[in-house]
């Protein structure tokens, strides 16, 4: 009887160890307003725009983008994501569908065999960020507060 409590006792502890976390974080939404204040429309650390999906790929997500609120985006511009833990892969997205997009430089430029050029930014669009399809409210509300925006670059 002794033997068997300490196999199971040891199965237990192995199953605790090797077992997977589960952690869960609540994201707190505050908009553009409080959020994006002034979003620097002339460089890339920060990409806001409105665009309808036409490709969707491994690491890559193609949009053809309609109005930039931030960064240097053109008309046709493919996004690569960089995967984690609380970042939205490219299977968030559904060719066709328009999205209002949050999307932040991670620092790092793509190597060869990654599916765009090599340098081109590598950004992080979080789960937390407000990324999401156009036809949601909270979109069309933080599309109204932004304003008009402009036009990508050709």
């Amino acid at each position: 009887m002794y033997l068997w409590r300490l196999r199971f006792t040891v199965w237990v502890i192995a199953m605790i160890s090797v077992a997977p976390v589960v952690a869960q974080a609540e994201c707190v939404r505050i908009g553009p307003q409080q959020h994006w204040t002034n979003p620097p429309d002339d460089h890339d650390s920060l990409l806001l725009f409105t665009g309808t999906v036409t490709n969707v790929a491994a690491l890559t997500v193609t949009f053809n983008v309609d109005r930039v609120w931030s960064g240097k985006v053109r008309r046709q511009m493919t996004v690569l994501l960089v995967p984690g833990i609380e970042d939205l892969s490219p299977s968030f997205f559904r060719k066709g569908i328009a999205y209002f997009v949050e999307a932040h430089y991670t620092g790092s430029r793509a190597t060869s065999g990654m599916g765009v050029p090599e340098g081109t930014p590598l950004y992080t669009i979080s789960s937390c960020d407000d990324t999401g399809a156009l036809a949601l409210p909270q979109s069309q509300e933080w599309v109204r507060q932004l304003g008009p925006g402009r036009p990508p670059l050709r």
